[in-house]
């Protein structure tokens, strides 16, 4: 009778296979040991997700040999104070190059690696509610598995306290090299002067690290208390992102973004034949319910005098979307026809699609053929929620993430509580 090394590796798989089809799940791992050929099937389940805390990172990097799908790391320190920032952040950077070196070792046979980082200390939890995503996993427990990023990188906000842009960057340039996508997320500084000093970073430290592999990049952020206006620094960035977006093929900016500097911009600079924006989405504040039909009518046609600069060009979507209130534009054109959406609530506050601008958006198309589709939305059971628009986006996954569509669902009305239930003291008293 031969022995088992004898039989071929086609052999012993298909054991394998035969064995799991006869036994129930929950013992199926008793076969792991079996045969060193079914490693790979069994670590793939069992360091599906794994999470470390900065402790235990060098026993990591001396062990690891197996393919983790996805790794969470979270660096949980004591309040900080002054006299302790210089040693947490050596901790941070320490940390971060030994977990970037054992990445590098990643060979990506079986799919992509997600990377959760989790830097805070207990005072941003006690001064800056509802950080949902520091806990239960929420990472690992809200991505769709069927839309892992095979290559981006995604920061969320949490809390104030950002990585320095300079840190950033230097991170970007010298570990993600190849990276294709990259969403960021932050809250608005306190003061006018370290929101513009934040946007010259954005400029110079972070923009310039980005490769040139990068096809989409996702930027958006929101005010907090006493957070700086945003009027005084409005120009900065409409002129900062009017000019980065012609690098990405797929492009979001931050909805306080104001639209006619930003269409602007892109217009006074001319038809930018290197462009190689594709796809905008723009979800924007100013398009909410108070605003002035006049001032509506001028952003969608500055937005047509901005598209006419961009030759590769194929969506477009404006669009604002609140509890009781939402409203849609969307341009999609290829190289025979422009095709223009427009769409509100029946029964609720509306803006018209007013001729000026059908003939703007019709300068767009030239000899294409041009239709314009305008209407309310599909007739929807109960109140329109701000997530109520997602299924009429066809940029949904550049406007948001499968992490930030589960944070949009679940802080609906009647949903919060069910949130999270704090499991220790350090948490109660958060949520």
């Amino acid at each position: 009778m031969a022995s088992w090394n004898s039989l071929p590796p086609e052999i012993r798989q298909m054991v394998l296979q035969s064995a799991i089809s006869q036994s129930p799940y929950p013992t199926t791992p008793v076969l792991a040991t079996v045969s060193q050929d079914w490693q790979d099937f069994f670590e793939r389940s069992t360091f599906k997700d794994l999470a470390l805390t900065n402790g235990d990172l060098y026993v990591f990097a001396s062990a690891i040999r197996a393919n983790v799908t996805r790794l969470g790391s979270r660096l949980k320190e004591k309040t900080e104070s002054a006299t302790n920032i210089t040693q947490n952040n050596r901790i941070f950077t320490q940390a971060i190059a030994v977990l970037l070196k054992v990445l590098s070792l990643w060979r990506g046979d079986y799919g992509g690696l997600e990377l959760e980082l989790d830097a805070r200390s207990p005072s941003d939890c006690k001064y800056f509610n509802f950080i949902h995503e520091l806990h239960d996993d929420f990472l690992f427990r809200f991505q769709d598995e069927d839309e892992l990023f095979d290559a981006g990188l995604v920061i969320r906000r949490v809390a104030p306290r950002l990585i320095a842009l300079e840190s950033l960057g230097k991170i970007i340039r010298e570990s993600f090299t190849a990276l294709e996508y990259f969403s960021y997320s932050t809250y608005t500084e306190q003061t006018d002067d370290k929101e513009r000093d934040f946007l010259d970073g954005l400029a110079t430290q972070l923009l310039t690290s980005l490769p040139t592999t990068l096809t989409r990049f996702s930027y958006s952020r929101r005010p907090i208390k006493d957070s700086c206006d945003p009027w005084v620094n409005h120009r900065p960035l409409a002129r900062l992102f009017a000019r980065a977006c012609h690098r990405f093929a797929e492009f979001r900016p931050p909805q306080d973004l104001r639209l006619v500097p930003f269409f602007d911009e892109i217009t006074a600079a001319g038809r930018c034949e290197e462009s190689k924006l594709e796809k905008l989405s723009i979800t924007s504040i100013h398009l909410h319910h108070a605003a002035e039909q006049r001032h509506v009518t001028y952003y969608l046609m500055s937005a047509a005098r901005a598209a006419a600069t961009m030759p590769r060009l194929r969506t477009m979507e404006l669009w604002c979307s609140y509890p009781y209130y939402g409203i849609l534009f969307r341009c999609e054109m290829d190289t025979c026809k422009v095709q223009i959406t427009w769409r509100y609530l029946k029964n609720g506050p509306r803006f018209a699609l007013e001729e000026k601008v059908v003939q703007e958006w019709e300068k767009v198309a030239s000899a294409r053929l041009f239709d314009v589709n305008s209407g309310p939305f599909d007739d929807t059971m109960g109140k329109w929620e701000r997530s109520t628009i997602l299924p009429y986006l066809h940029l949904k996954r550049l406007a948001y993430s499968p992490l930030e569509e589960a944070q949009i669902r679940a802080f609906q009305p009647g949903h919060r509580n069910c949130w999270y239930v704090p499991a220790t003291p350090e948490y109660r008293g958060v949520y």
